[in-house]
């Protein structure tokens, strides 16, 4: 009888162990819920290095990895701001200075004046300011195309219409014309001229004379004169 117990407990060992899985040991403490990671002569083993497996039947929890949730990126529609025109008198040509709101959350921002309409301005930020002045306009129809930088990506185009007027015309200085004042040149009268007024003078005065001395003093004055 015990015999007959003896084989049958030998037999379905023996049969255990035929349908039980092949186990090999490989070196390595575990850890309190029977797991550890294999770290010399991992393919001898059947296992991956660096890999954490467990023994004794234990199976470790799955890791899940999740991913971030991304923040949104709002991206206004439109821009909103105004153009102010500027003469200057030393370069006597426009300033257009151009303020606009801040998003607050833009990295920067691509402006340009130009004769088109809503053009793109370019890939590359300007100014991480929310004003630009543009130097030596022109008169005529211009255009102030911008837009905005967000975390790496552009915003639409918003645009300007700036009416640069014509130049101002500069009223010439008046030229004074001076008119010398030229005094009368005096009246000479030549010498003859001098010697016969004279001699008129004298023949005058012989004549009031008394008759006796007055054909005299004429002998005189005709002998002076010759």
């Amino acid at each position: 009888m015990k015999l007959d117990k003896l084989l049958s407990l030998a037999l379905l060992f023996f049969v255990g162990l035929l349908l039980s899985p092949t186990i090999y040991a490989h070196p390595g403490n575990t850890a309190s819920d029977g797991c550890h990671y294999c770290r010399t002569n991992c393919a001898k083993w059947g296992e991956v290095s660096g890999a954490r497996h467990c023994h004794g039947g234990y199976t470790p929890p799955p890791v899940v990895y999740y991913d971030p949730t991304p923040t949104p990126i709002i991206i206004p529609s439109s821009i909103s701001g105004s153009p102010t025109v500027r003469y200057d008198d030393n370069t006597k040509t426009y300033d257009v200075y151009f303020n606009w709101d801040d998003w607050g959350s833009s990295d920067g921002w691509s402006i340009e004046i130009s004769t088109s309409a809503g053009s793109d301005p370019g890939p590359i930020v300007d100014t991480t300011d929310s004003s630009w002045n543009f130097k030596n306009i022109y008169p005529g129809r211009k255009y102030i195309n911008v837009k905005a930088s967000v975390n790496g990506y552009w915003s639409n185009v918003s645009y300007w219409t700036v009416d640069v007027p014509s130049f101002p015309t500069l009223t010439p200085t008046p030229t004074l014309t001076l008119t010398p004042t030229i005094s009368p040149s005096p009246t000479i009268t030549p010498k003859a001229k001098q010697t016969e007024v004279k001699g008129a003078q004298v023949e005058r005065e012989i004549e009031e004379q008394p008759k006796n001395s007055r054909s005299m003093v004429q002998m005189i004055w005709r002998w002076l004169i010759r």
